[in-house]
């Protein structure tokens, strides 16, 4: 390297304008001295500006170190003198555009470059990946076709299946969507968060093994290690509670599930009992595996999820306390201890003066009276 570029020094201090030696000594330095190598096309500019070259070899050694916005700045001087012919320098402004967050005219170039080289697959993957940062999904879906089933010679990377997943997710084709991020992790296995995407993308099909098995799998990468066990463990008692409350869950598999949810909002409120949200869930559960309200399961979790809320004192917590109140409002209605039930059914009107549930709960009570039976 010093020997090579002392040559070339040695060459440019009997020729100025040595225009070869200039850019030789730029591209060995490319690497090792960024600066070196910056300075250097900079005093060949000054003394040849129509050499637009430079502004091609700068754009590279800028690109080099990730500053998109000036690689992007000299890419585009290069390509407006008319040198616009080449694919490769259509791909690396593009990219460089892309890096730099300029999706629409990283498109714009990309698709200039199609129109040459159609079956590209840096072009393709381009226009791919632009299409689903500017959210236009469909169009990135055709992109992804070309990227995948008509490009030439293509190697697949990580960010093609990434970027094609969400493309998938995005127009709800979610059981497409798993099979790419699936790929997405066989190509860079270090990225685990995939797996919530991928349990996510099996939850909107409601194919509640699969969700289960591959949030597993993520909480095993993650949780405990990283501090996120709690929040992890309520997302995974929610998903066996959204595969225990599915009508079309056979019987038997329904209550084993919401027991599993049960032991796990459980073991929520063991670890942090000052969160409401292990008792919540525990009530939802609970209600769900004493559907008719004739066991009350559910009583004593609300009743504790009601002495958090009330306590708190904020508005945030209304909807909580509404869904509480609902559920004990019905609870004593069946036990008859109507006056007990008319409480709960006033404090959702305080809330919510034109509650449906509350106003409903309210006559059921009162029609016995105008009647004169009991109810």
């Amino acid at each position: 390297l010093g020997d090579a570029c002392a040559n070339y020094e040695t060459a440019i201090f009997y020729d100025p304008k040595c225009i070869e030696a200039y850019i030789k000594y730029a591209r060995t330095y490319k690497n090792a001295s960024s600066s070196q190598a910056i300075d250097k096309l900079m005093k060949l500019k000054e003394i040849d500006p129509s050499f637009v070259l430079a502004d091609r070899e700068l754009g590279d050694v800028y690109y080099g170190i990730n500053d998109f916005a000036q690689a992007t700045k000299y890419y585009e001087k290069y390509l407006n003198s008319g040198n616009k012919t080449n694919v490769g320098d259509l791909v690396r402004y593009s990219m460089a555009l892309f890096m730099n967050h300029e999706f629409g005219k990283s498109l714009e170039i990309a698709t200039l470059g199609l129109e040459k080289e159609p079956k590209s697959p840096a072009l393709n993957r381009l226009v791919l990946y632009n299409n689903v940062d500017l959210k236009k999904y469909d169009v990135a879906l055709t992109a992804a076709d070309f990227l995948f089933n008509q490009s030439k010679d293509p190697n697949f990377n990580f960010l093609d299946y990434r970027y094609y997943a969400q493309a998938l997710k995005e127009t709800k084709k979610y059981d497409l969507a798993a099979d790419e991020f699936k790929k997405a992790l066989n190509a860079d296995p270090s990225k685990i968060d995939l797996w919530k995407e991928i349990s996510d993308m099996y939850l909107e099909i409601k194919n509640y093994p699969n969700a289960v098995s591959a949030f597993l799998k993520f909480k095993s990468e993650t949780g405990e290690s990283t501090g996120k066990g709690l929040e992890q463990n309520i997302t995974l008692g929610k998903l066996y509670y959204a595969w225990g409350t599915d009508t079309t869950t056979v019987m038997d598999v329904r209550k084993s599930v919401l027991l599993k949810a049960d032991s796990i909002f459980t073991d929520v409120v063991t670890r942090k009992p000052d969160d409401y949200r292990g008792n919540f869930w525990r009530a939802r559960v609970n209600t769900a595996l004493d559907p008719e309200t004739t066991a009350g399961l559910a009583k004593p979790y609300y009743d504790l999820t009601v002495t958090f809320a009330e306590a708190k004192k904020d508005v945030r917590y209304n909807n909580v306390l509404v869904e509480c109140y609902s559920y004990l409002g019905w609870y004593y209605f069946v036990q008859k201890d109507y006056a007990t039930s008319l409480t709960y059914w006033n404090k959702i009107i305080a809330i919510d003066p034109n509650n449906p549930t509350a106003k409903k709960g309210i006559a059921n009570i009162q029609a016995p009276k105008s009647t004169g039976k009991k109810k």
